[in-house]
């Protein structure tokens, strides 16, 4: 028995010591960390010396009337112009400062200083005019252009050179490796409100900030899931985008475009077609099947080069979560509702296109 107690108190000594160890680290982080965020309630919630470290970019800030400052340190926090919303609201505190901010549009960096983004708040906001400004799903970059001009908002080659020679510093620019129409499919469909005087920079980043915005976490962790990247998804979904009118199909086609890769069939998009010749029309021929293009997927292996215009959230969502079939072709068969007919059988597929050009002879 006695031998016993010995060695029970020994294993409680062991035990008791890796305790003390563990709340000595436990402590030892607490500190670091304290030490850190005093630190950085000195800067105002930015590490400077980080932030000159990255790629500058602009970034759009939208205060709304009744703003306070704590929505205010918030949104600098989302949009990624402070590092620490506390320590941001700390300083100001401290120093008396937010109570001037004035609501409206903003286009800060992510290199500034805690007193540099101070000032840039406390100016007056002199933008009062607006216009609105409506992207449809499926738009192209150049069709956004073309309608920023006639619109008298900004010049269709001056957005086109700007989306083509600016990355914006968002994560998903980054990888983008194509050097015309670079920003296509990220140019998120939504009705926005742009200042009267506003440039193509600052327009571009409220169309990325919008895409940004609804990319979520969520969505991002599924993309990583399946094996795509990004840019894959978007280009599927601005397929889907072109070539679905009736919502309910959209996860169907999704499938469809999957079964197809999966077993190394081309695409034979029609969509494709089109955006490779730049044209819209309704009907596409044999003969336009035969262009020499990276995008017309008749002609390329896979996916084609990048997207073909800028999908809306049903699309994006659709080719994150498509329904299982071995569906592998699809025809129009109701032009009035955009309806298609699904097939996993060639024949089948055959005949209900024949079936459909028959309605032009």
């Amino acid at each position: 028995m006695k031998i016993k107690r010995r060695r029970y108190k020994k294993r409680l000594s062991t035990t008791s010591l890796l305790f003390i160890v563990i709340i000595i680290c436990a402590l030892i982080i607490l500190i670091n960390l304290v030490i850190s965020f005093i630190s950085s309630i000195g800067d105002g919630g930015i590490n400077i010396d980080k932030r000159m470290d990255e790629e500058y970019a602009d970034i759009v800030l939208v205060i709304k009337e009744n703003s306070g400052l704590v929505d205010i340190a918030k949104l600098l926090k989302q949009k990624g112009v402070i590092d620490s919303s506390l320590a941001f609201l700390i300083k100001c505190r401290e120093e008396n400062i937010g109570y001037n901010f004035n609501y409206g549009d903003y286009v800060l960096n992510n290199q500034m200083t805690f007193e540099e983004v101070v000032e840039k708040l406390e100016e007056p906001n002199t933008k009062t005019e607006h216009i609105t400004f409506t992207i449809n799903e499926g738009m192209t970059q150049r069709e956004i252009a073309d309608k920023l001009e006639e619109e008298n908002i900004v010049k269709a080659k001056d957005f086109m050179k700007a989306c083509d020679e600016k990355s914006y510093g968002y994560s998903f620019t980054k990888d983008i490796k194509r050097d015309e129409n670079r920003l296509e499919g990220y140019l998120f469909p939504d009705t926005y409100d742009f200042s009267m005087d506003a440039d193509c920079d600052e327009i571009i980043n409220k169309l990325l900030s919008r895409f940004d915005e609804i990319y979520t976490d969520e969505l991002k962790t599924k993309t990583e899931q399946m094996g795509l990247s990004v840019d894959e998804v978007v280009t599927i979904a601005s397929i889907i985008e072109k070539e679905i009118k009736y919502p309910t199909e959209r996860e169907t086609a999704a499938s469809v475009i999957y079964n197809r890769l999966e077993k190394g069939m081309k695409l034979q998009m029609d969509s494709t077609v089109l955006y490779a010749m730049g044209e819209n029309k309704d009907r596409v021929l044999e003969k336009d099947t035969q262009i020499e293009s990276e995008y017309n997927t008749y002609y390329v292996d896979g996916l084609p080069a990048g997207p073909i215009g800028n999908p809306g959230e049903d699309c994006i969502r659709a080719v994150l979560y498509p329904i299982d079939t071995d569906y592998l072709y699809y025809v129009v068969q109701d032009d009035s509702t955009g309806q298609h007919f699904f097939t996993a059988d060639y024949d089948e597929f055959l005949a209900a296109k024949e079936k459909y050009l028959n309605k032009f002879d």
